[in-house]
This record gives structure tokens, C-alpha cells and sequence, in this order.
């Protein structure tokens, strides 16, 4: 049968009404459909202290490049290296869409104006200032932080900032960085923090047998009472009593002499640290508040017996 041009338009007319689905009646859109990608914000507090940390490195480069024409740069050099490396460390949290998750995308950091430097005095002056505003930056980031990890994130970045103005001490590299985490309580990290105490305290006492500077022997007696006070502290808030922690705790080496005991006291007092940044991160009503104090109080008591803060204080290794 030969195809007409009447079975050709019959044959047109089925295909538009049977195969064909009228936009009207479904609905579809009368433009192309073109999305914009919405652009991820950054939380107000995480921008703050990227800009704080990126005003950080703009001035350990200043006095890098500075300290090269002083008579006696003293220990500021080495320093400004480390907190440069820490710096980067941080950022490259900070500028993450996710801080706990930084492989996402990033944000730029605009830092502010860095301070001038001069000479070695103006230098120790300026990190002074920027640590003083530091902590108190984090201190509100901790505050407002929406989550646990969060909480102890801004925590960590605000005993960091404590610790900036002890210049032979620099920072060091670990394995511990920011992470999700399970949530804790309050009870627990209250009594695993008094185990961490009274480890000190007993390690603290042994010291007292192995220095024999009287400067340092003071010194280990003042840090004694200041950790007896301590321990009264975490035994108040600890319901039920707080039974279980008056043992015979392992040391870190075998404190037998003078050396050994202070690197022995620097590992108990980062471990006592880090379990006040728990407290920070466990309260649930004013405590984190009042355990902020006490953890920025523990960050020269760590530095004190020559021990380093890692690049972030607080958290711990997997």
C-alpha cells in the first residue's frame, strides 16, 4: 500500500499526543531549568579565628624576616618557625566548609594588619597582644560553639593562643587534630580528670625527692599546693563519692634523678590538660565556663617543666 501524505500526518499527529507528554499537564517549567549552587557559609566564629590565625602567620613571617639583622634574636626565630607550621595547621581546619572534616572545600582567610615589628622587644610585645586577644576570641567561640567537638575545637585554639608568649617552649607537632566525636558526660570526665590530678600530685611529690635546686624544688612545692587545690575542686563536683583513684599510679619513666622527674611532670601535666579540655567539652550547664579557666591555668604549668604544647592542646591522639 503506498504511504500517502494524509497516513504520514495521521502518523505525526499520534506520536505528538501518545508519546509526547504535554508540559501543561505535567507541570514542567515554561523556561530551562538552570540552578545556581547555593555557596556553603562559614560559621562566624571559625572566620573570626581564621582571620586571627592568618593575622598569626602574617607576623611570625615579620619576624622571621626581621630577627635576620638583630644582634640577639634569642629564641624567637626557632619559635616563629614552629607557630608558622602550627598556623598552617590550624587553617587548614578552619578554612574547611567542615573544621572537623577539612578535606571539604575551602574559604579564604583575609588577616588583618600585622603588627609592626622593630626589634626583639616590639616582636615579644606584639605575639603578647595577639595572644591576650586570641584567647579571649576563642574563649567566646567556645562559648557559642554548637556542638562537643566544636566546643573543644575553639578550647584547643584558645590554650594554643595561651602559650604563644613562652618562646622557648614552641609548639610541636602530634597525631591528635580536631574529629567528630561520641558525646561525653560531665560524671566520667569529672573522675577520669581527678585520676589525672592525683597522678600529678603523686608524681609531683616524687619530684620533690629528685631536685635538689631550691629554686625548683619551690617550685615544685608551690605547683603541689596549687594541684591539692585542684584535686579538692573535681572531688566536689563528683557525686557519689570518688572512690576508685586513690592508687599507686605509673609514672612516665622512672624519675631517677632530676632531669627524668621534669620530663616526667610535663607528660602528666599534658595529660591533666587534656582532660580539662574534656571538662570544657563535657559540661552541659556554666561549667564549661569556669573548667575554660582552668585549662588556660594548666597551659603554663605544662610549659613550666619544658614540655611543648602540641597543635592542638587538648585533643588527643588516635
Amino acid at each position: 500500500m503506498p504511504v500517502t501524505r494524509r497516513l504520514l500526518l495521521l502518523a505525526a499527529a499520534g506520536l505528538a499526543s501518545g508519546c509526547v507528554p504535554d508540559p501543561l499537564i505535567n507541570g514542567g517549567p515554561s523556561q530551562p531549568f538552570s540552578p545556581t549552587p547555593t555557596a556553603p557559609v562559614q560559621a562566624p566564629e571559625a572566620a573570626a579565628a581564621a582571620r586571627w590565625t592568618a593575622t598569626l602567620r602574617e607576623l611570625t613571617s615579620t619576624i622571621t624576616a626581621a630577627s635576620e639583622v638583630w644582634d640577639d634574636p634569642g629564641p624567637l626565630p626557632a619559635w616563629a618557625e614552629a607557630v608558622r607550621i602550627q598556623c598552617n595547621a590550624h587553617l587548614d581546619h578552619l578554612l574547611a566548609a567542615d573544621p572537623l572534616n577539612p578535606q571539604e572545600l575551602e574559604f579564604e582567610a583575609v588577616p588583618t594588619e600585622t603588627p609592626t615589628v622593630t626589634n626583639r622587644q616590639s616582636a615579644e610585645r606584639a605575639v603578647a597582644e595577639l595572644a591576650a586577644e586570641g584567647v579571649a576570641l576563642h574563649r567566646t567561640g567556645t562559648q557559642v560553639a554548637g556542638s562537643q567537638p566544636m566546643r573543644l575545637l575553639h578550647a584547643s585554639l584558645a590554650m594554643s593562643a595561651a602559650g604563644l608568649p613562652r618562646f622557648t617552649v614552641p609548639p610541636a607537632p602530634s597525631a591528635a587534630a580536631p574529629i567528630r566525636f561520641q558525646e561525653t558526660r560531665l560524671q566520667p570526665s569529672l573522675r577520669l580528670a581527678l585520676e589525672h590530678v592525683v597522678a600529678l600530685q603523686q608524681g609531683v611529690e616524687k619530684a620533690l625527692t629528685r631536685f635538689e635546686d631550691e629554686p625548683e624544688r619551690a617550685a615544685a612545692r608551690m605547683r603541689l599546693s596549687r594541684v591539692r587545690e585542684l584535686r579538692n575542686q573535681l572531688r566536689a563536683g563528683i557525686r557519689g563519692g570518688s572512690a576508685g583513684q586513690e592508687v599507686a599510679y605509673a609514672m612516665p619513666n622512672d624519675m631517677s634523678d632530676a632531669s627524668g622527674a621534669r620530663a616526667a611532670l610535663a607528660v602528666l601535666e599534658l595529660r591533666v590538660l587534656e582532660a580539662l579540655a574534656r571538662l570544657v567539652t563535657a559540661d552541659e550547664a556554666d561549667g564549661p565556663r569556669h573548667w575554660m579557666d582552668a585549662a588556660l591555668d594548666q597551659v603554663p604549668a605544662v610549659q613550666a617543666w619544658g614540655g611543648a604544647l602540641p597543635h592542638w592542646p587538648g585533643w588527643v591522639e588516635p
